[in-house]
């Protein structure tokens, strides 16, 4: 996900268009971070729920097991703003890319009219 940011911002910066680098990243490390921080919790509920012998472990897991879905709330969103500010820079590459395709056609009609002109010339 970081490469993606980077690249795109990278082609961005040097068509000297505007970018939001450093929410994407400080973004990034949120989602990141809550992936982890997840992802561990969820250990837990696992290595909880299988030594589980008591009712009291039962709910103990459970307890765990929400404070894991509530991990994973503001980890959607995170994703969901991620997902969001990719689309906007791919529509910011996709107009750099139209505008520079138009410059190299402006180029190569320039290029054949001075050609045809120099034939003409010549003949």
């Amino acid at each position: 996900m970081k490469e993606l940011f980077e690249e795109s911002l990278q082609i961005i910066k040097n068509a000297k268009k505007q970018s939001q680098q450093s929410s994407s990243n400080l973004l990034i490390k949120v989602w990141w971070g809550l992936w982890i921080l997840s992802y561990l919790v969820s250990r837990i509920v696992q290595t909880v729920s299988k030594d589980a012998k008591e009712i009291q472990d039962y709910i103990l897991a459970e307890q765990i097991d929400i404070i894991d879905s509530l991990i994973g709330i503001p980890l959607a969103i995170c994703a969901v703003y991620l997902v969001k500010r990719y689309c906007q820079l791919e529509k910011t590459l996709n107009t750099i890319v139209q505008e520079t395709m138009a410059q190299m056609a402006e180029d190569q009609k320039k290029t054949l009219e001075r050609s045809q002109t120099e034939l003409q010339n010549v003949l």
